[in-house]
Order: C-alpha cells, then sequence, then structure tokens
C-alpha cells in the first residue's frame, strides 16, 4: 500500500497541485501505513506533510488537524520522543478550545481522546513517565469535571459513564502513587 499511496500522491500532485485538498487523506493513509510497517521517520513525515495541507486549505486553527496531530502524537511516543507527543496533543486542544471555548461541552470528546491516549501510553514508560502522564491526565480530568459541572446535567444518558471515569483516574492515580511513590 506504501506504493500505491505514493504513486496516487505524485499523480494528483501533476494533475492538480502540491497542495490539492485530495492530497492530505493520501498522506494521512501513507503515513498509517508507514507506521503499521514501523518506519516511524517516515510516517511523522507523512503525517506533518498532511497537516500542512489541512493548514493551507483550511487555516492554522483548523479542526481537520486532528487526526494528523494525534498519529503524530502516537509516531513521537514510539520513537521515545514524549514531549514532542505532548506538543500535538497540547496543539490538538488549543485547536478546539480556540473553535469552542474551553469550557463547551463539544470539548468532551476531545478531552476524552487525550485522556485515552496519556492512559494508553501509561504502561509504555518508565515510573517517572507515567507518573508525567498521570499528572496531565489529571489536568485533563479537572476540566472534563468542570464541563461536567457546568453544562451535563446528572440525567444525561452519559454522565454515570463520564464520573466513573474520572473516578478511575482517581483510583490509577493513588494506586500508581502507592507503588511508586510520588517522584
Amino acid at each position: 500500500p506504501v506504493v500505491d499511496y505514493m504513486n496516487a500522491i505524485d499523480n494528483v500532485e501533476a494533475e492538480l497541485s502540491a497542495y490539492s485538498i485530495e492530497l492530505s487523506d493520501l498522506y494521512l493513509g501513507l503515513g498509517k501505513s508507514l507506521y503499521s510497517r514501523e518506519e516511524y521517520e517516515n510516517a511523522r513525515r507523512a503525517f506533518q506533510r498532511g497537516m500542512q495541507i489541512e493548514r493551507v486549505n483550511y487555516g492554522l486553527d483548523s479542526l481537520s488537524q486532528a487526526p494528523y496531530l494525534l498519529s503524530i502524537a502516537d509516531t513521537e511516543s514510539y520513537m521515545g520522543n514524549w514531549d514532542e507527543s505532548q506538543k500535538a496533543l497540547e496543539n490538538l486542544y488549543s485547536i478546539n478550545t480556540k473553535a469552542y471555548g474551553a469550557n463547551d461541552v463539544r470539548m468532551l470528546p476531545v478531552l476524552d481522546q487525550m485522556l485515552d491516549w496519556y492512559m494508553t501510553s501509561y504502561d509504555d514508560r518508565s515510573a517517572n513517565g507515567g507518573y508525567a502522564n498521570l499528572v496531565v491526565s489529571e489536568r485533563i480530568a479537572m476540566r472534563m469535571h468542570h464541563i461536567l459541572e457546568t453544562d451535563v446535567s446528572l440525567d444525561d444518558p452519559e454522565a454515570p459513564d463520564r464520573y466513573r471515569r474520572l473516578g478511575y483516574l482517581q483510583y490509577f492515580i493513588a494506586n500508581h502513587i502507592k507503588q511508586h511513590g510520588e517522584p
């Protein structure tokens, strides 16, 4: 599939332009194919190129960058670049807060994605790195809790699961501190 994506990219660039809208999806697919082959450097470049095309066509703060930023965060983490992963996720958060505002209910899915990423990557890190993930996760949870408290009724069908998730995170943090202490 990598060669197919590269040929398709060449064709679109030749027929349309180097910043054609169709290219961003092709670069995302190329990046995912390279990622699955563990070619992380090339995958990161493909994701960054796709994101650049999104920015050129839709603006620097376009929400359409989300899948690229999440993919960059994953790729950077596999290369051990945790700070770069966090920058990509902070960029994702920033773009969404510019679009919706920090306390809008539409931020909950974004915060969910970020929390999932930090919790999933926890096991890939050392005890200190895992603790760093948990510190960021707790900040995300506090943002979620604020939105839930102010804008989501307890009668909302999703409310129990969201509060359960926040409670689980607190348990997870306490368990980490019990096992490893605080750095």
